[in-house]
């Protein structure tokens, strides 16, 4: 069935899709196919490095890889071999160094990301897919980057409701097809809205300013308890309806962020130690090593003082 654009503007929307890869075996790595080395160095001062398979070999992905808190030296891989492995699968490999100015770089990472991203595509043509990849920090930049691309969103849009809604334009026959709103949901009717959508369309966005949004203190979205009700309904309902769209990797991560956004609040705006620590532990049952989760935790045991 062919598939149409969805087009949202001023949301910020991803073409890029998180992965877990299957690492080759020492023996399939033992004898890569022939690879291509390229370097540079961005307007900012940061430098970048690819490595992309023979183009008989390049299966038209480009994995996009962001190294973690430390020296800002140019990577495309964490290690030499996961780096052989991933070519001999057949993907080509981008990382920057970061501008910094610190090892701390979240300020320029992403931008340098994409500036690298341009001067490989420079080389290997468009690709077919980008995947986002990181370790440690990286992982921080992977999941900006996401908020900043364009295309195909469930991924990044299960972990984060990223979507404007006052902006956003949708293609009647969208709506005709797959539904509008879910009025029986007491909040969240938009973020359900795009998820539904996010597993059969693309989404685009336009990088300025469309609308002006006000804040008060008695709008729905200050009901925290409701919001989170609420979106976790609508995350179980999408993964149910819809398996395979979104890796388990990735649904692991989103329920992590969320109960641990959820016991940030319930922490600072309830004051219920108990229920935070609960849902602290919620979150790392999906993903032990989940370092937001520790932070909260940590920070719940040494101040009494809300962020």
């Amino acid at each position: 069935m062919r598939r149409r654009h969805l087009f949202a503007s001023l949301a910020a929307a991803t073409a890029i899709t998180f992965a877990v890869l299957p690492a080759a075996s020492r023996a399939q790595a033992a004898a890569p196919p022939a690879s291509t080395h390229y370097t540079g160095a961005l307007a900012d001062g940061a430098t970048w490095v690819a490595d992309v398979p023979a183009a008989s070999s390049w299966n038209g992905t480009v994995i996009l890889y962001s190294h973690g808190f430390g020296p800002l030296a140019a990577a495309d891989a964490p290690d030499p071999t996961t780096q052989a492995d991933l070519l001999h699968l057949g993907y080509a490999l981008v990382g920057s160094s970061y501008s910094g100015p610190s090892w701390w770089a979240l300020a320029s990472a992403v931008r340098d990301q994409f500036g690298s991203l341009a001067a490989a595509e420079r080389i290997t043509g468009h690709p077919r897919r980008v995947i986002a990849w990181g370790t440690s920090m990286g992982g921080l930049v992977s999941a900006l980057e996401a908020q900043q691309g364009r295309g195909r969103i469930s991924g990044a849009l299960l972990i984060e409701n990223f979507v404007s809604f006052p902006s956003a334009i949708v293609r009647r026959e969208c709506l005709e097809r797959h539904g509008a709103f879910d009025e029986t949901l007491g909040m969240g009717i938009d973020y359900d809205l795009w998820l539904r959508l996010s597993a059969y369309y693309q989404f685009d966005f336009i990088a300025e300013p469309t609308v002006r949004y006000r804040i008060w203190a008695g709008q729905m979205s200050k009901n925290y308890r409701k919001r989170y009700e609420s979106g976790i309904r609508i995350m179980q309902c999408f993964l149910e309806r819809n398996p395979g769209v979104v890796g388990d990797s990735v649904a692991r991560c989103a329920w992590a962020h969320t109960y641990t956004g959820r016991g940030n609040s319930t922490l600072w705006h309830e004051k219920d130690r108990v229920a935070a620590f609960r849902d602290y532990l919620r979150a790392l049952s999906f993903r032990p090593a989940y370092w937001p989760a520790w932070r909260s935790m940590l920070r719940a045991l040494l101040t009494r003082r809300a962020p």
